[in-house]
């Protein structure tokens, strides 16, 4: 019996990565799962690299269970931060994407987007204030609709 259970948590977290790439293909007009797949995957790798190791394991901590496999996916912490500004960030996206589209900042917003939904509130946010202002002012917040942590805060 303590076996099933493990089988249907791993079929919900499957269920739970479909949904995301589902949704991903949808808000951002890409043709099919295997495209939603490459550029969840570029975007979080990008932003795992980006980010200090406990940040990156603070954001993998909140993903569902098969995105975190995903997250951690060919990551080794030593190096960690990449010092990267908002187009090098962008690049690292395009890299990441076989055959990458012209245009990624609006499907790398859609995934930030997807995140600040689901991730609990204010972890975005603070993730934001592990990134360059830069990156966080061109990239992150307009992406997402928000206002910068900075000016919200005051900082």
């Amino acid at each position: 019996m303590k076996n099933r259970n493990h089988v249907d948590s791993f079929e919900r977290s499957l269920e739970h990565a479909n949904q995301w790439l589902n949704e991903l293909r949808d808000r951002a007009g890409l043709a099919d799962k295997g495209e939603a797949y490459a550029v969840l995957r570029a975007v979080l790798h990008a932003l795992r690299d980006r980010l200090p190791v406990y940040g990156a394991a603070d954001l993998a901590a909140q993903l569902p269970l098969l995105l975190k496999g995903v997250f951690f996916d060919g990551w080794t912490p030593a190096g960690k931060p990449v010092k990267m500004d908002d187009s090098e960030f962008l690049a690292a996206i395009n890299r990441g994407i076989p055959g990458a589209p012209a245009e990624i900042e609006q499907p790398a917003a859609c995934v930030f987007r997807m995140l600040a939904e689901r991730l609990a509130p204010g972890t975005l946010d603070k993730i934001a204030l592990l990134l360059p202002k830069r990156l966080q002012d061109r990239i992150l917040f307009p992406l997402v609709g928000m206002e910068s942590v900075t000016r919200a805060t005051g900082l």
